[in-house]
């Protein structure tokens, strides 16, 4: 059995011993010890291996939803977001028909399960901004807009301490469904033309203390007007960052800053 006991950070296999992460804790088990010939053709071996596949084309899926929303990832997600994705996108292949371990990722046929997914659980979007805001996107899913109605700020946001100003983004990411291809035995997207696709927009430095009196928009636009297939899904997110200003200069803050899946069309 698992435990999480790793006092000197060991990582791998040491001394028959298996040292993993998993969710932010690190756990030690006895490595098994199995050949690769026996792995890759005992019939004992049948269920790992078609889960193993399968596994390995989510994390091929959650990756594109990485790579799409990279301009903003690495100032809005904490370490986990990569893994609680690709758990959505193996329910979303357990949902699929066709053989086991070659199902298909069609995020296009359950993209509700995306719905509201938070980037960081630390710090919530939902917790942290409340203000009234709509969130459509355009008839050909190329532009992802965010508007944020008239209103008093610091009535509806959590304001980190010392906090001046804030700043809305939007972004969209354009991922494609995914199937398994027989020869090569991995994964591809159907739509690998338009599969990661990304923009994100910053609104103005808004003060948290004054009032709002003319709707906020911004909107995040895939460059080279694409055509997108219904094999693709296009997720739009929106978040909220956080700065002081002193004198002249708007200094971002490291917490509280959030993002949350708000439309997956």
């Amino acid at each position: 059995m698992a435990e999480a006991f790793n006092p000197q950070g060991l990582k791998g296999n040491v001394n028959k011993i298996n040292y993993y992460t998993l969710y932010g804790k690190t756990y030690a088990r006895k490595a098994l010890e199995i050949s690769r010939e026996k792995y890759l053709n005992s019939p004992s071996y049948q269920l790992t291996r078609e889960n193993n596949q399968e596994m390995a084309g989510c994390a091929v899926v959650g990756s594109a939803i990485k790579v799409a929303f990279s301009g903003i990832y690495q100032n809005m997600a904490d370490s986990l977001f990569h893994s609680r994705n690709i758990a959505v996108l193996r329910k979303i292949c357990k949902l699929a028909n066709g053989v086991r371990g070659e199902r298909p990722i069609n995020i296009s046929e359950h993209r509700e399960l995306l719905l509201d997914k938070e980037f960081n659980k630390k710090d919530e979007f939902k917790s942290i901004f409340n203000a009234p805001i709509q969130v459509t996107i355009s008839a050909d899913r190329v532009t992802s807009t965010l508007t944020m109605l008239p209103c008093k700020p610091n009535d509806y946001i959590f304001v980190p301490k010392n906090a001046t100003h804030f700043r809305l983004v939007v972004a969209a990411a354009c991922v494609s469904d995914y199937q398994f291809n027989e020869t090569s035995k991995v994964y591809y997207p159907v739509d690998a033309i338009n599969d990661k696709l990304g923009a994100f927009t910053f609104s103005d430095y808004i003060s948290v203390k004054d009032e709002i009196l003319a709707p906020v928009t911004i909107n995040a636009a895939f460059l080279g007007a694409p055509v997108l297939t219904a094999n693709s899904s296009v997720i739009t997110a929106i978040g909220v960052i956080y700065y002081q200003q002193v004198d002249l200069t708007q200094y971002k803050y490291a917490q509280c800053n959030s993002m949350k899946i708000k439309l997956v069309s």
